[in-house]
């Protein structure tokens, strides 16, 4: 949620300047001949409390107006990107209902923060160094008022849930194309943001594509799928994002594998640095082989082959050396 945005593109030049009064920059700006100071830093914006939260009067006329249309509300809180990053939680419903709140919403937002002197933005990453925006997708399945995602097995999921998240990993690349379709779309999806950029899924990190929140009731047993983005169009996002239940009947969880409940980013340094450590062994190694007296390379040719080829050494010992002088040890 920006207080301007500005942009040209022209054959001599190209710029954009993004204005907020709760940017981390404007720490030192003049707002009107005053600055309260009252701002959150690069990634510490995660639900604190006015004055650091400004947007809690227009995050409330968004909710009332969300609620006198019918759109139940859960939450709604600030977020850890400067520049007032906002979240607004409603309620699940199904597929096709779920969709058409979600494009409501965004209506509901634009002309809400526009009436409040704000423009707002749905842009997957709109500021580099710090966190984007994810369309998270909980979803669980229903028969005959039942949770079928419900059961005994790992975080508390059944069989017909491990097989959907085994379906969503395998096609996972093709749903890129819907669930993420825009450029600006794979600059969120980049590790160090709570962004997703492993193909795992997990109960305990935000780094996985697939997470299993943490519930205390089976009928609240769900996956969130975390790299879709608000660029998707909802109906097809949501659409292609729950085609997981064709897997179900193949009955198979040869694509889903173990739980990744390492941070994968994290991991993934260590095994870098792992590396890079067994790389400086290597030239330790290296520089302490060059640093050895050297053998001169006609002995280092003949000593091993002495015990095996004795007898043809012999006969070659009456030829001239072409050196001028045998090898020593001959």
């Amino acid at each position: 949620m920006f207080d301007g945005v500005e942009f040209e593109t022209h054959m001599h030049k190209t710029r954009f300047e993004i204005t907020s009064e709760s940017g981390a920059w404007s720490s030192g700006l003049h707002q009107d001949g005053q600055n309260t100071g009252h701002r959150p830093t690069i990634k510490g914006g995660y639900a604190p409390v006015a004055p650091i939260d400004a947007g809690q009067d227009l995050r409330s006329a968004m909710v009332n107006i969300l609620t006198e249309i019918g759109i139940p509300v859960e939450v709604h809180h600030a977020e850890v990107g400067t520049g007032s990053q906002m979240e607004i939680g409603t309620k699940f419903n199904t597929l096709v209902r779920r969709a058409d709140w979600t494009q409501d919403m965004k209506y509901v937002i634009w002309n809400t923060a526009h009436n409040f002197g704000k423009t707002a933005t749905f842009m997957p990453k709109p500021l580099m160094g710090d966190n984007g925006s994810g369309m998270h997708v909980h979803q669980s399945i229903w028969k005959d008022g039942q949770n079928l995602f419900a059961g005994d097995g790992y975080a508390g999921l059944s069989d017909t849930a491990l097989y959907y998240i085994g379906g969503i990993i395998k096609h996972a690349k093709a749903l890129n194309a819907i669930t993420n379709p825009s450029t600006n779309s794979y600059k969120r999806l980049v590790p160090h943001f709570e962004a997703p950029v492993k193909l795992a899924y997990s109960a305990r990190n935000r780094s996985a594509s697939i997470r299993i929140p943490s519930v205390g009731s089976s009928k609240a047993r769900r996956i969130e799928a975390r790299f879709p983005d608000p660029a998707a169009n909802p109906l097809s996002g949501f659409r292609r994002a729950a085609d997981g239940r064709f897997w179900t009947a193949s009955k198979t969880k040869s694509t889903l594998g173990d739980p990744a409940d390492k941070n994968p980013v994290r991991f993934a340094a260590g095994r870098r640095r792992a590396g890079a450590h067994r790389l400086r062994l290597a030239g330790r190694s290296a520089r302490r082989a060059q640093s050895r007296p050297r053998i001169p390379a006609a002995r280092q040719r003949v000593q091993p082959r002495l015990d095996r080829q004795l007898p043809r050494l012999q006969r070659r010992r009456r030829a001239p050396h072409p050196h001028g002088t045998a090898p020593a040890g001959i």
